[in-house]
């Protein structure tokens, strides 16, 4: 039987996509990222325990409750980073 030791997280893609300038020239910033947690164990083997689809809106005027946001797949996450695209300027 494995013992499980610890979790390690990484980010193994990441997206930077920078909208229209805000109030004050504030910069404008939505982070895309796919982050794998795995379980390592005693034994020196891991297993991959989690993979998160993660959006993170850094725009000034934008809901709390959309700061953060989780995507159950890897196909929504793909949509949702085309649909963004479209409206970055850079």
């Amino acid at each position: 039987m494995k013992t499980l030791d610890y979790r390690q997280s990484q980010t193994i893609e990441s997206t930077r996509l920078q909208m229209k300038e805000g109030c004050n020239g504030l910069e404008q910033v939505i982070f895309f990222y796919v982050s794998e947690t795995y379980n390592i164990y005693t034994d020196g083997s891991k297993e991959l325990f989690n993979k998160s689809y993660v959006k993170q809106d850094g725009r000034q005027y934008v809901r709390q409750s959309e700061v953060n946001r989780y995507y159950n797949n890897e196909k929504s996450y793909r949509e949702a980073v085309k649909r963004w695209k479209t409206k970055a300027i850079a």
